[in-house]
């Protein structure tokens, strides 16, 4: 990805070379891990258009879509880029937004053969797990796969003990399950160590709000709001 130092050198670079596709995706890559959509959105379409085969062009596509809450573009977006070549990761994706946007038996299905892609990978048991349990699935399978999720991303916290993105996700589990001390605990090492990440920051106020501590999860949505985490996503 582009660095902040690096992006006004890949403005000019795309600026003297507007038909080069991997520069249009560094510059949308640099957009993209700022939030800032509209611009994000500009540099993929263009990449899509030079490289219509090129898978990565329409996954990219498909966050910024997401991140702009048109969630049926998503979806077609990551469709695409698995049609040209399917991974877990593009999988996922597509299972992820067709959760969002209330499609969960579709959703299932895709989290089901991602899962099977790549057993290990805590993500997709996270959202499969949220996926039955609005389904109003059985309790003991919605907390058995909850749990599947936060074992196989504590093996990860090993490694990486400050991850905020991966503690955000742990603690919204442990919070889903309904364990308010080890939600809280991870949910504000997130917190503290992310203050200025507004996706990190709209996690741990989901989490907050799944404990039912309002005044919490509302603190840190302003913060992520204030921080550019997008109305429409909400």
């Amino acid at each position: 990805p582009a660095t902040a130092a690096m992006a006004p050198e890949t403005e000019k670079a795309v600026s003297l070379a507007p038909d080069d596709w991997y520069l249009n995706m560094q510059l949308g890559v640099h957009y993209l891990d700022r939030g800032k959509w509209a611009q994000a959105e500009e540099q993929f379409r263009r990449a899509v258009e030079l490289v219509p085969d090129n898978p990565r062009a329409h996954n990219n596509l498909g966050l910024v879509y997401r991140g702009l809450d048109r969630l049926d573009a998503a979806a077609a977006s990551f469709q695409k880029a698995i049609d040209l070549e399917p991974t877990f990761l593009r999988v996922r994706n597509l299972g992820m937004v067709l959760a969002e946007a209330g499609k969960y038996t579709e959703a299932e299905q895709a989290l089901t053969r991602s899962i099977e892609m790549r057993p290990t990978q805590y993500r997709a048991w996270g959202l499969l797990a949220g996926v039955y349990a609005n389904e109003r699935a059985d309790a003991a399978k919605v907390k058995e796969t909850y749990l599947k999720a936060i074992a196989l991303a504590t093996d990860l916290l090993r490694e990486t003990p400050r991850d905020e993105y991966l503690l955000a996700d742990v603690g919204g589990y442990y919070a889903a399950l309904g364990n308010e001390k080890e939600g809280v605990k991870f949910l504000s090492q997130a917190a503290a160590l992310a203050p200025d990440v507004p996706e990190v920051l709209y996690q741990v106020a989901v989490g907050y709000e799944l404990l039912r501590h309002r005044d919490e999860a509302l603190r840190w949505l302003a913060k992520s709001r204030a921080g550019g985490y997008p109305a429409a996503a909400i």
